[in-house]
């Protein structure tokens, strides 16, 4: 019977596994520190960095273990960034291309110079470099319907992958797919110093406790009511980025700047808002251009900073 014998009609890279890279299991998942990605279309590498997660009980697991530092520093959208960060680990490819590739199969993958490069430092001392060639379309001749993959090469070894176009972020991720639109995400009680200032005007907040039962606020030096300001930060949560923008900080004083430290001198940060025109700001993060958000967010800002004093509700949209 053919059931028989097919086994022996297989190529011989049908009996080696497709899986690239094993996933550990959780206990043994090493901790990836920095995860760097290096793209011919990309001027500069986006580099993400692992952060301190130690108050993230606050923040309600809205936040990527992970932040971006280069091109931008930026809070990541956790649901775009964790196949970026984690999907090595159990990566499996559509097909083996090639066994122990000699140099000029290399070449003509496009992995001797790779179109893109993943690395990442781990925790493990284990080196994890995904060398990406030049997309790849096929046809299938039986239906005529098209597919893409990516060749790939783990550490220089011994195989050369196709990898799913769909499995292969790595070659099409930018910082505008995988940066947060949140500017702000500090709990509210671990910051000790908040500074706002509109049109030169600066109005100056400090913090001397470590959480809701110990807060005690002052503004500009004088005690202030500790429900208002959660109140004012809970909108200053709300402030939303519409796009990244890559380039050179804008030059001169912003229209508005927030800056913020918190209790335990692990983040200091400076956001300061630049208006372009009737209708678009842009955001520097510690005097890099990160954003661009609606003008109309200055307006409230300032609504919001002039009412502090009053008990009228503060505004939380803008156009």
């Amino acid at each position: 019977k053919t059931s028989l014998v097919a086994n022996f009609s297989k190529a011989a890279t049908d009996f080696l596994s497709t899986t690239i890279l094993e996933k550990p299991a959780d206990e043994d998942m090493p901790e990836i520190g920095t995860v760097t990605i290096e793209r011919a279309d990309l001027e500069t590498p986006i580099v993400l960095e692992q952060r301190d997660t130690s108050n993230d009980e606050n923040t309600g697991g809205t936040m990527s273990d992970h932040q971006m530092t280069v091109p931008i520093s930026a809070y990541l959208s956790v649901e775009r960034s964790k196949d970026v960060i984690e999907g090595l680990f159990g990566l499996t490819a559509s097909k083996i291309l090639e066994v122990r590739p000699d140099e000029q199969a290399k070449e003509d993958a496009g992995i001797t110079e790779p179109f893109a490069t993943l690395t990442l430092d781990c925790s493990d001392g284990n080196p994890y470099v995904l060398k990406i060639g030049e997309a790849v379309t096929e046809t299938n001749e039986e239906d005529n319907t098209k597919s893409t993959y990516y060749p790939v090469m783990l550490n220089d070894g011994e195989m050369l992958y196709a990898v799913a176009a769909d499995k292969c972020p790595w070659a099409t991720i930018t910082p505008t797919g995988l940066a947060s639109k949140l500017i702000f995400t500090t709990y509210v009680w671990d910051i000790s110093e908040l500074e706002v200032t509109v049109d030169g005007k600066q109005v100056s907040f400090a913090n001397s406790g470590t959480d809701k039962d110990t807060a005690s606020i002052t503004k500009d030096g004088n005690p202030t009511d500790t429900e208002r300001y959660r109140q004012f930060y809970s909108f200053l949560l709300q402030t939303a980025a519409e796009e990244v923008v890559l380039g050179d900080a804008p030059t001169g004083t912003p229209d508005a700047e927030i800056h913020y430290r918190t209790s335990d001198g692990k983040e200091d940060r400076t956001v300061a808002f630049y208006q372009v025109d009737d209708f678009n700001c842009y955001i520097t993060v510690n005097g890099q251009l990160s954003f661009q958000c609606r003008s109309g967010y200055l307006d409230t800002l300032k609504h919001n900073l002039e009412i502090f004093d009053t008990d009228k509700d503060f505004q939380t949209t803008w156009q």
